[in-house]
This record gives structure tokens, sequence and C-alpha cells, in this order.
């Protein structure tokens, strides 16, 4: 990662030539509920997020202030259930099952993920290409592994699309949530 130095921030930059740099394996994840008979294209960052435990570790389109990461591996994860048996439920209270068996979707099924940094777009997706994904795993049959990984830093701004069919969307009587998640290597300043 080293070799990215100069695409970092300054302040990092700063950090790294004074020795105050950590490395470690690190990930960044995003619940989302969908809005009701979601079509089109579904922005799952958006600018007034804010961070709240145990469901959302990317806060306004952001990683955390002083880390840059280098995202190898993304994961998809996807709830559906009838509206009327949500009882109150949140995307933070949800439980997160295998997108292949989401059959009662098909706008889903259908769908891309798009990752784009700074308006740049890195990768795009079909869902369906997560079907491996499995509730509470991260075995290497889960989730997408990038060919050409990319570069993210605490000053660029994030951004996941979910792309529907175009004349589809979300049965209006079924409630859906979305887990993005990233993996990779951060480089995090300390001291």
């Amino acid at each position: 990662m080293a070799s990215y130095m100069p695409k970092m921030s300054a302040t990092m930059q700063a950090a790294g030539r004074e020795g105050r740099l950590q490395y470690s394996d690190s990930y960044y994840f995003k619940r989302v509920a969908l809005p009701a008979s979601a079509n089109g294209m579904q922005d799952l960052l958006l600018n007034d997020d804010a961070q709240k435990d145990g469901y959302c570790t990317i806060s306004k389109q952001k990683i955390d202030q002083g880390c840059a990461m280098m995202v190898d591996r993304v994961t998809f994860k996807a709830f559906a259930i009838a509206t009327s048996s949500l009882a109150g439920a949140d995307e933070g209270s949800v439980s997160y099952t295998d997108i292949a068996s989401l059959t009662s979707v098909p706008a889903l099924q259908d769908a891309e993920l798009e990752f784009t940094v700074n308006g740049k777009r890195m990768w795009k997706a079909p869902v369906n290409a997560f079907n491996h994904e499995t509730t509470n795993s991260n075995s290497a049959k889960d989730g997408i592994n990038l060919v050409a990984p990319c570069f993210v830093n605490d000053e660029q701004l994030l951004q996941f699309r979910l792309h529907l069919p175009q004349g589809k969307s979300i049965d209006a009587t079924l409630s859906v949530f979305v887990e993005v998640c990233m993996f990779g290597a951060e480089c995090r300043v300390i001291g």
C-alpha cells in the first residue's frame, strides 16, 4: 500500500513520513432499507447518512477519517419481508439471508450493483453474481473478489448504486433491506 502514498490525503502523507501509519485487514459496510416500490437507480449511500453503530461503518459517503483502504473483495446481502409482518424492524434488526432465495423479488434478482469513487466507476456487477453469499459467513465462495482492487482514502466520496431493471419495481407489499460490505487492507494514522 506504500506505493499508493501519493493518493492518500495530505494528513495521511504527513503521518506516513513520520512513521505513524498502521496497516491491518479491515471492512466497511452499510445496511439500507430500500424505499417502498423502489425502481430505477437507488443510491445506497446518501449525503445525510449518519453512522449508526451496529449497521453502518460508512458515514456520509466516506470511510473513517485518517484511513485509506485497498478494497479487494465485496459482498452483497439482501432480505425481503412482507411489510405487514415487519413489526417495526429496521435495517439494523432484520436477518439477512441468501440473495438466491429471493425469487419473490425479481426486480432485485435482475439488478446490478455499481461502486464509484469520486464519481468514477470502479466496478459494476450483476446482483446474482453474489448469489453464494450466506448469512454470517466470510468464506472464499462468498461475494466477489475484484481483479483490479480499488484504492479509497478518507477524503473521497463513495457511492454504491443499485440499478433495478427498466420497467421493474419492487412489489409494494414487500420491505427490502440490502447490505454491501467492502473488505481489504486498511492504512490508519496512529499516535
